[in-house]
């Protein structure tokens, strides 16, 4: 991997794994970048949110919440949320999404 790329990556170059076409894997998501667009990967890292409601991953972005927010498992679960019938999710880890890094985590 690259310095730029590196650096672009920080401290989640672990979550990223190369492909044989030369793009970066996201391995919380699977989407893929390609490798020599820095910058499009430095905006996308760390910008994940996570709804304790629903338990999925979300873009962090204004449009992808309200989206997620006006669909029918997000207004469901806050039904169920507000009348007492279902708790908060707790975050998950990412071996809960079926990725070890090999990191000793």
């Amino acid at each position: 991997m690259d310095a730029k790329l590196a650096a672009a990556l920080g401290p989640y170059t672990a979550y990223f794994e190369e492909q044989p076409d030369g793009k970066l894997k996201c391995l919380v998501n699977g989407h893929c970048f390609p490798a020599g667009r820095p910058e499009q990967i430095a905006s996308f890292v760390g910008h994940m949110l996570y709804c304790a409601l629903t338990g999925q991953l979300l873009e962090k972005s204004l449009a992808a919440v309200k989206k997620h927010m006006g669909g029918k498992r997000f207004v469901r679960a806050k039904a169920r949320f507000v009348a007492d019938d279902q708790d908060l999710k707790p975050e998950p880890s990412l071996r809960d999404f079926g990725i070890i890094l090999g990191l000793g985590v």
